[in-house]
């Protein structure tokens, strides 16, 4: 495995591995707070899904962009 096959995996794992809690804490974004209907709260848990998706493609393109 390359070392930046290690560095991605390593990114998205440290991710992975935060509760949205300290993924929001960490990273600055607001907590979703269960307070309105259940499609609203899934919205913004999917939201959270979203944003964690963006950084780990964002990440990958820094990547190979640096492989260059």
């Amino acid at each position: 495995m390359s070392e930046k096959q290690q560095q991605m995996i390593d990114y998205i794992l440290d991710i992975d591995w935060l509760t949205t809690k300290e993924f929001c804490d960490k990273y600055k974004i607001p907590i979703p707070i269960a307070t309105r209907d259940i499609n609203w709260n899934v919205s913004e848990f999917f939201r959270i899904d979203a944003i964690k998706w963006k950084m780990v493609m964002e990440y990958a393109k820094k990547l190979n962009k640096d492989r260059k």
